[in-house]
């Protein structure tokens, strides 16, 4: 009779998990995975010594779910506030990962994923090279790059270079060239013109004498 028990035993490990699985059907699934799809997730960040630092917020989560972080932290949903839960220290230019799973029937149950990709932040936007070219790509706030500064620096003068566009320190030399001679013209503007009178009348002079005189 204990070949017999033994059997049965072995019956019931084989029937158990399918029985559990059973119990979390496919039409479960697909309306876990529609409640997961109105989740919003919306981030916001902080500089942290020249790093942007990210809080990931989810909202409109329901207590039928719960997930998981990708550090492996669950996050349970039924007694949140205004059923939202927001995480912070989170890297710029990274893709997280968010595991839900279901309560209940579908206890256990992976259920679906969120994936959210915070920006990168392009720490040399605020170099003086881009003062004249913040429509360059490589001059956004947010852009991915691995460039070096020299590199970066070495980019952006060669598109200043290609569509024309001057330093303003340039831009302000060719300005104080004009302006210095308008302001000399201005302050000895009489007494050139007096000179130049002065000449033509000496040259008309000494046309006259030589007309005259014959020498």
């Amino acid at each position: 009779m204990k070949w017999f028990k033994y059997i049965i035993v072995l019956i019931l490990l084989f029937l158990l998990p399918n029985t559990v699985n059973a119990a979390c059907s496919s039409s479960d699934k697909a309306r876990l995975k529609k409640i997961i799809s109105n989740i919003n997730v919306s981030y916001d960040y902080q500089m942290v010594q020249d790093n942007a630092i990210f809080s990931i917020k989810f909202s409109n989560l329901n207590p039928e779910l719960y997930f998981k972080d990708p550090f492996g932290n669950a996050y349970r949903t039924y007694d949140l506030n205004n059923n939202e839960i927001v995480l912070d220290n989170y890297a710029d230019g990274k893709s997280y990962v968010f595991t839900f799973y279901g309560v209940g029937t579908c206890a256990g149950e992976n259920v679906g994923s969120l994936y959210v990709t915070t920006p990168t932040y392009n720490l040399f936007y605020k170099l003086s090279v881009c003062e004249n070219a913040k429509e360059f790509e490589l001059c956004q706030k947010w852009v991915s790059h691995s460039l070096s500064r020299d590199e970066f620096v070495k980019k952006v003068n060669e598109y200043k270079d290609k569509n024309g566009i001057m330093d303003n320190t340039e831009v302000n030399k060719k300005i104080s060239v004009v302006d210095l001679a308008i302001s000399f013209v201005k302050m000895y503007g009489l007494y050139i013109l007096i000179g130049i009178i002065a000449i033509i009348i000496i040259v008309k002079f000494i046309r006259y004498k030589k007309d005259t005189f014959g020498f």
